[in-house]
């Protein structure tokens, strides 16, 4: 079932365009693709202390997305995300 959710999370998100001047703009979009879609997902989810997901999905799916900054930073982010026992995937947005 997550194999599912997340195929359909990586089809969906770049079908559509996004319009955006900053990272809360893109969330917005992002949000609006998961809603049109009937993809739960949770906003801003605090995992922990340091950590803090753009978006959670069903089944431990966290969606990270990024405008700015170089991609190694992002993919550290994604790797101590995916550490962690309440993710099973990592969507990196960019």
């Amino acid at each position: 079932m997550i194999d599912m959710l997340l195929r359909r999370i990586v089809v969906t998100l770049p079908q559509f365009a996004y319009r955006f001047a900053d990272e809360k703009a893109l969330h917005d979009g992002i949000a609006k693709v998961l809603d049109y879609a009937g993809i739960a997902h949770q906003r801003e989810f605090v995992a922990s202390k340091q950590d803090r997901f753009d978006f959670l999905c069903d089944g431990g799916i966290v969606i990270e997305a990024k405008v700015h900054g170089s991609i190694s930073p992002a993919l550290q982010q994604c790797a101590r995300y995916a550490k962690l026992d309440s993710v099973s995937a990592v969507v990196l947005a960019t």
